[in-house]
């Protein structure tokens, strides 16, 4: 039986790949995706991993600096790329489109909802139950469209649902991602 961090790696891979099938918005820079963003991880994160595939993608994960790849309870994510996939549309579309995905592996298992949707950037959360071997987990991300590209800046903690006081500043934390492009 696969592991639940390669059943992750797996479909984080296979969303990632859906997410980034690429028509280009603009010319490339020759730089990734992402890189005009500065992102700063809060105290005491470091970043775990970091991909960029042709300056047409980029991803990066970054875990509190006790945890590792395979032994995780929290992670900060900020996938970039430079187009649209078929049918993906505006943003609204995208996330639309990715809950369904999950909705079909994993039947009753999300619970998901926009907070702000400012037609350029949407704020986010996805609660999910245990389903396919993974722990039971509450996202906050932040998907927005610059002239760059489009981002995704995602918090994950496993354990279920988050108290109100952590998902607020997450949420706060998530949002920050607007500013940064502007």
């Amino acid at each position: 039986m696969p592991k639940a961090l390669t059943l992750w790696a797996l479909v984080l891979s296979a969303l990632v790949a859906v997410a980034c099938e690429a028509v280009p918005l603009s010319e490339k820079s020759g730089s990734a995706p992402g890189t005009a963003l500065d992102l700063q991880p809060p105290d005491g994160w470091a970043l775990a991993h970091s991909i960029e595939e042709e300056g047409d993608r980029s991803a990066s994960l970054w875990l509190r600096r006790d945890e590792s790849l395979d032994a995780w309870t929290q992670r900060v994510a900020l996938r970039s790329w430079t187009g649209r996939g078929p049918g993906e549309g505006n943003l609204r579309r995208l996330l639309d489109g990715r809950m369904s995905q999950f909705e079909m592996s994993c039947p009753g298992a999300l619970t998901w909802r926009v907070l702000e949707d400012h037609g350029h950037g949407l704020l986010y959360e996805v609660v999910a139950e245990p389903c396919l071997g993974f722990a039971a987990h509450h996202m906050v991300g932040y998907l927005m469209e610059t002239a760059e590209g489009r981002h995704d800046l995602s918090y994950i903690r496993k354990g279920g649902v988050l108290a109100e006081g952590p998902r607020h500043a997450w949420l706060i934390w998530v949002r920050q991602l607007q500013g940064t492009a502007i």
